[in-house]
């Protein structure tokens, strides 16, 4: 029986000698097989029946006049590739079944051993069920991808969309809210007013938050390689964090910043999210220290970002790079839980991987990688 089906095993057997048939089949039934056969002798109705009986194994003679194992197994590779093919032989060498084994043949028998042959089709019938489970699991697996890569992509059309959509409803209520600040304000008691900071600060945020998601559903929309001069990308960084870098003191060291290729609006966002993350995440009362270094690799750059802020606990290492994921209280985060996710999407976008070392009170240093040569 097949391990798969418990029926009997369809067996093509391709002989002509009447006598290794008889031995054949009394070898099948004595070692216990439970099988039904079907003999052909020649190519052409070697080829019918491949079609038509579909075995679940062949059985083929080395030698057939007009006709050989050899050829029956190029017949079978291109029509039934996954199906088992034993030679079964008295001619065949040992150095011609090492060759025939090596080009994808299941086995040989020798017409002397032929006690062996039901062992070996057992044998063979099962690494073929095993190689079939993992075809289909693959396949499934390769279907699960696919599908996941299709939803992602929808997922990031509708965020870009969204996130598109809301900038002008948001602008319009941000701008009604100041305007509605400035012009009542002195007319107002302290609770009205500081409903207005609140709705202020909340339309503020919401529009930091629906930034964020642009940048993320654009990362894989558009890149735009070429060589950068991360020194250049740097002080650009520093100057939009300026306000932030005068109000903590935060002192920033460079020591190292290369040219490389990459896309170099992506590659501002990744530092200054990541200088950014080290500036907000201060201890308090500790002036903020951050080091950029950069090492040269083989087929790689490899950054490293310190701080000596609050520490991530390690609990938080599968968490941190989650989109929306924030690893402090609302109360003491003013970010948004995109700006890491982003940073390892560009990363991975890169060719590199992005990684942490951290204890709470501690600091972090966060790794990353780029490819030395983004096409």
């Amino acid at each position: 029986m097949t391990p798969m089906t418990n029926k009997p095993v369809r067996i093509l057997i391709l002989e002509h000698d009447p006598d290794d048939i008889e031995l054949l089949q009394r070898e099948l039934r004595k070692g216990g097989l439970e099988y039904v056969s079907t003999l052909v002798h020649e190519s052409r109705t070697f080829e019918k029946e491949l079609k038509d009986y579909n075995p679940d194994i062949i059985l083929a003679d080395y030698t057939i006049p007009g006709f050989d194992g050899v050829a029956a197994f190029n017949i079978k590779k291109e029509s039934c590739p996954d199906t088992p093919f034993i030679i079964v032989s008295g001619t065949i060498g040992e150095e011609n079944a090492v060759e025939l084994i090596k080009a994808g043949v299941t086995d040989y028998v020798l017409k002397e051993n032929l006690f062996t042959v039901v062992t070996k089709i057992k044998r063979a019938l099962k690494e073929a069920t095993e190689y079939r489970e993992k075809k289909e699991q693959a396949k499934m697996l390769e279907n699960y991808a696919r599908e996941l890569e299709r939803s992602n992509q929808e997922l990031e059309e509708f965020a870009y969309i969204a996130s598109h959509d809301l900038q002008e409803p948001l602008r319009m209520i941000g701008s009604f809210l100041q305007l509605l600040q400035q012009k009542y304000e002195a007319k107002l008691d302290k609770e009205a007013n500081e409903y207005i900071y609140f709705a202020v600060d909340g339309a503020a945020r919401m529009k930091c938050l629906i930034d964020d998601l642009l940048n993320y559903s654009r990362i894989n929309r558009d890149q735009t390689i070429k060589p950068v001069d991360l020194s250049v990308i740097i002080n650009e960084v520093l100057s939009n964090l300026s306000a932030s870098i005068n109000e903590t003191g935060a002192l920033i060291t460079i020591s190292n910043a290369p040219v490389l290729n990459a896309d170099p609006v992506q590659m501002l966002q990744l530092f200054q999210n990541l200088i950014g993350n080290a500036i907000r995440y201060r201890k308090e009362g500790t002036r903020p220290e951050i080091n950029i270094q950069a090492w040269k690799e083989e087929t790689h750059w490899l950054f490293a970002i310190k701080d000596n802020g609050i520490g991530i606990e390690s609990q938080y290492s599968e968490k941190i790079f989650v989109i929306f994921q924030q690893l402090h209280g609302k109360a003491e985060n003013k970010g948004t839980g995109i700006g890491l996710a982003i940073a390892k999407k560009i990363v991975v976008r890169h060719g590199g991987k992005i990684w942490f070392e951290s204890a709470p009170g501690k600091g972090t240093t966060f790794y990353f990688t780029i490819k030395s040569e983004n096409i």
